[in-house]
């Protein structure tokens, strides 16, 4: 089983892939509310030898029947699969030439496009059906080479494929995401800011550049959830010693209407940095209270757990989807387990701490002196993958929660935190180390009902 795991896993995580939002055109508009499951719609994978049910696929799900007759559901925090006009398909991040005029590079296959150009003062775009968005890098482009697609050991330590411009004292190296841009730049000799973004987003919302000092800034056109637009992150960065560091509040300058300047600076000197910017995908809700920050971090792609003086005491609150798309029996459940990715690698596995909520919270709104204190205990054990995931077996956590027709106690949650010095880890918003659960049955689920954004209501 594990290998088909790691089997399976590779050919939607390696390339630094998953999704963006499926279109207008999803199927699931037209399915039944609560569809049976049957054998039809059955698509072999003939690279690992298992059936895969595309009756049961989602922009966030896939199931799979594996060579001893049980089945593997996968329920990812974020988009990881596009609707192609006929079926879902995984996204493919893979730099291809761009047919667009204008540019010279795109990501393969999602219904989120990213663009990149020859020249790097031509600007970058990323699109859906209904939006789109440039933005430039204010430097001397006149100091950069024409992109180039190059191999390229990025910050976190993955080889990867990715397109650089290469100036005398920097380099910046661009790749794609599941929802947009990943931008990396090295330094030389070291440099105490990240190079600025210039955004070009104006529209008739008062607050629609919204800097809340949290670690990212949205372009909302409303005040609604699902009224956002973008989002810009907080760079992430490495400074000499191999140690990350963080800035979470930018500095940002109106240039005219509708165009802003975006600048992040580091205390001391760093010599390589990561920033994303991405259109905004509806994902599994999480929140991480810090007892010394006061901000809420709903959509931040990290989360900082353990004991730090910038964040202080962490905890994480995640709320999974299990009654949002399954319907079975708790006796069909073989297993169950949540996997994240912890971007720092000083953890110790042990150190991890899981436990069940007992009340609920708000991930728009959760801040430590609101959080939710009552817990209970959690069975459960962790293990490090191969892929660089953690893995935390939740089996008796999940039982529970199908069979709690309430769905009190999937709505509660549960809280993650870490016993030592600060760790980062990706959270539900990371779109590039994507948290994913995995539910191992021994048949197939009574119903499934397919939803094509993880947060709307049901019905």
């Amino acid at each position: 089983m594990f290998k088909k795991i790691l089997a399976i896993l590779s050919a939607i995580m390696v390339m630094i892939s998953t999704t963006g939002c499926s279109n207008n055109t999803n199927p699931s508009n037209s399915s039944p509310k609560n569809s049976q499951v049957t054998d039809s719609n059955l698509e072999e994978v003939e690279d690992y030898k298992y059936t895969k049910f595309i009756d049961l696929d989602t922009p966030y799900t896939m199931c799979f029947q594996n060579t001893d007759g049980t089945y593997t559901m996968y329920i990812f925090a974020a988009p990881v699969q596009y609707f192609d006009g006929e079926m879902y398909q995984p996204i493919d991040n893979s730099i291809v030439p761009s047919e667009k005029i204008g540019f010279a590079y795109e990501n393969k296959a999602n219904s989120i496009k990213a663009y990149l150009p020859e020249k790097i003062s031509d600007g970058f775009v990323i699109e859906n059906s209904d939006f789109s968005f440039r933005f430039y890098i204010d430097i001397d482009e006149s100091k950069f080479e024409p992109g180039q697609v190059v191999e390229y050991t990025n910050i976190y330590n993955q080889l990867i494929e990715a397109v650089c411009y290469k100036s005398n004292n920097m380099s910046l190296y661009f790749y794609f995401s599941n929802a947009g841009i990943e931008m990396e730049t090295v330094f030389e000799n070291g440099m105490s800011e990240a190079p600025p973004i210039i955004i070009d987003y104006n529209n008739d919302y008062a607050r629609s550049r919204e800097n809340l000092k949290n670690g990212y800034i949205v372009l909302r056109r409303g005040n609604d959830f699902n009224d956002i637009d973008a989002l810009i992150y907080s760079p992430i960065a490495l400074n000499n010693d191999e140690e990350y560091t963080i800035n979470l509040t930018p500095a940002i300058i109106d240039m005219e209407q509708g165009i802003h300047e975006i600048k992040y600076e580091f205390e001391n000197e760093v010599y390589k940095t990561n920033q994303s910017i991405v259109l905004y995908t509806s994902n599994m809700p999480d929140s991480c209270a810090y007892s010394t920050f006061s901000r809420n971090q709903y959509l931040s792609r990290f989360s900082f757990l353990g004991n730090s003086d910038q964040f202080g005491k962490a905890l994480l609150y995640i709320r999974y989807r299990l009654d949002y798309f399954l319907k079975l029996n708790p006796d069909n459940v073989i297993d169950t387990s949540y996997n994240i990715v912890p971007i720092s690698k000083n953890y110790e596995i042990d150190r991890f701490i899981l436990q069940e909520n007992l009340d609920q919270w708000s991930s728009t709104g959760l801040t430590w002196i609101n959080r939710n204190k009552e817990f209970s205990s959690l069975h459960y054990f962790c293990a490090q993958l191969e892929n660089g995931y953690i893995s935390f077996d939740i089996t008796e956590y999940a039982k529970k929660c199908f069979a709690d027709e309430t769905w009190m106690t999937e709505s509660y949650g549960i809280t993650l935190e870490y016993n030592g010095d600060m760790q980062i880890i990706a959270s539900s918003d990371n779109p590039v180390f994507i948290p994913y659960l995995e539910i191992n049955l021994s048949d197939l689920p009574n119903g499934f009902i397919p939803m094509d954004d993880i947060n709307l209501p049901q019905e």
